[in-house]
């Protein structure tokens, strides 16, 4: 049986949103080991619209398709989905992904000729679900699935699994690193790799997608790494997982590790640092391990009645100071990541934040970005129950450049201004300048951000405008 993976074309701009399928890469190696044969497309990669992924679906003839689904790709996958389905031949389609996890009760409403989607980790249901079709298992014995029945929409219990060693490494020949060596958020001779799962933390404004957190062993990360190293001349590790900066031990052993093979990477912590899980021994040793010095740290709002009682943010004001400064003290540059117009937050409590990043001496640059309402996220369920969003929202519209929520007490277009407030407030002081003009990536996002926030949206490209 021939399986073909996709990860579809996404709305927004390029720099922002290309990232290597590492979960498809999952998915092919449990597909391998059950004897199919499968291929990986990233649409954005190849530079392919629907036209493009259709016609190459048509000329293939793929007897399964699985689609990876962000939110912000809802319309593009409905798109493909239909063209797919005037095809002369059906093969069955599958859906998978962080939107299918986050809403799983509405994929058959969004697409209604699909034939399965899958909620969560889906190593183990693909596997489950091969038996399926083979006669060896039953629907409700697939973990994860998400199916129609007597016109209603079940979905089957997920699964965490505890050894995710055991899933091997993705796919990654059919991924091929070298491919995104030129992506702006990437980076030459860089790519993504996880050394663990899940999250333990519940903050309101996050969808929690694993609450198990499983660490891989310090060998077999090793052995990933030296094979995308001598495989694909990878020299530099984007470490994405939540769970390697919450784990001091982890971090430290890693570390020792590392610098007794002889430090032969770099790696960058892209999930950023939590503030109140740090000491000086890890930052030395992170520094010795050739960690990157510049990162993001989570501090969502400098209001302590915001981060803690609103988002659930479980950090302390006085962890958030301590932390800052510690990072300082060991010659780490932390750009602190906010979020403006969460439920329940004033526009007091917004310019408060706002205010108290621009004074702060240990921060070396500030993201300002709207409250997203992810679906599955605690935060969008209450918003929902509530009827401050529709129940119909469009989740496609969720982007980190748009404001589509606010709360009360505001409106859209006053909580746009005060982002872009804040945004040029913070990004206008000289040492912010210099800080932009020094670092060509950052600068040219910078300069993408500033004119998606300040031009009139009809001077901008249409792949640029605002929503």
């Amino acid at each position: 049986m021939r399986y073909l993976l996709i990860a579809p074309p996404k709305k927004g701009i390029r720099m922002f949103v290309e990232s290597p399928c590492i979960g498809l890469g999952y998915i092919a190696t449990a597909i391998r080991k059950l004897g199919h044969r499968v291929e990986i497309k990233d649409c954005l990669i190849e530079k392919w619209n629907i036209w493009d992924t259709t016609r190459y679906i048509n000329d293939t003839r793929p007897e399964i398709i699985g689609i990876n689904l962000f939110s912000t790709a809802i319309q593009s996958v409905q798109e493909l989905v239909r063209q797919i389905r005037t095809l002369t031949y059906k093969p069955l389609i599958l859906l998978g992904g962080p939107h299918c996890t986050g809403d799983p009760h509405s994929i058959f409403k969004l697409f209604p000729q699909i034939n399965y989607a899958f909620k969560g980790e889906a190593e183990i249901p693909i596997t489950e679900f091969d038996e399926y079709l083979r006669g060896k298992r039953g629907l409700r014995e697939v973990k994860g699935l998400v199916y129609q029945q007597n016109n209603k929409i079940i979905y089957n219990e997920s699964i965490e699994y505890l050894n995710i060693e055991e899933f091997g490494f993705p796919a990654w020949d059919l991924i091929d690193p070298r491919k995104y060596f030129k992506e702006v958020n990437i980076g030459d001779k860089s790519i993504n790799v996880h050394f663990s799962r899940g999250c333990p933390f519940f903050c309101r404004f996050c969808v929690n997608l694993g609450k198990k957190v499983r660490v891989r062993s310090l060998e077999h990360i090793w052995q990933e790494l030296e094979m995308l190293h001598k495989d694909f001349g990878v020299e530099r590790f984007i470490i994405n997982d939540e769970g390697y900066t919450m784990l001091p031990k982890l971090v430290k052993d890693f570390c020792r590790f590392t610098i007794q093979k002889g430090n032969p990477f770099r790696y960058f912590t892209a999930t950023g640092m939590r503030l109140n899980r740090l000491d000086d021994e890890m930052l030395e040793l992170m520094k010795e391990a050739r960690h990157e010095l510049s990162f993001g740290v989570g501090i969502e709002s400098a209001v302590p009645r915001v981060r803690q009682e609103l988002m659930n943010k479980q950090l302390t004001q006085e962890e958030l100071e301590n932390g800052l400064e510690l990072l300082n003290k060991h010659g780490f540059r932390p750009v602190g990541n906010f979020i403006i117009g969460f439920p329940n937050e004033t526009r007091q409590e917004l310019i408060q934040s706002v205010k108290w990043a621009c004074k702060s001496q240990y921060l070396w640059g500030a993201n300002f970005v709207p409250f997203l309402p992810l679906p599955g996220a605690e935060a969008t369920k209450t918003l929902l129950s509530k009827g401050e969003l529709p129940p119909d929202f469009d989740f496609s519209k969720i982007n980190l450049s748009a404001v589509v929520y606010a709360p009360k007490g505001m409106s859209l277009e006053e909580l746009d201004k005060l982002r872009a407030w804040a945004v040029w407030r913070y990004n206008s002081s000289p040492r912010m300048l210099w800080h932009y003009i020094s670092d060509w990536g950052r600068f040219k996002r910078a300069i993408v951000t500033f004119l998606r926030i300040f031009m009139p949206n009809w001077l901008l490209p249409k792949e640029w405008r605002r929503l």
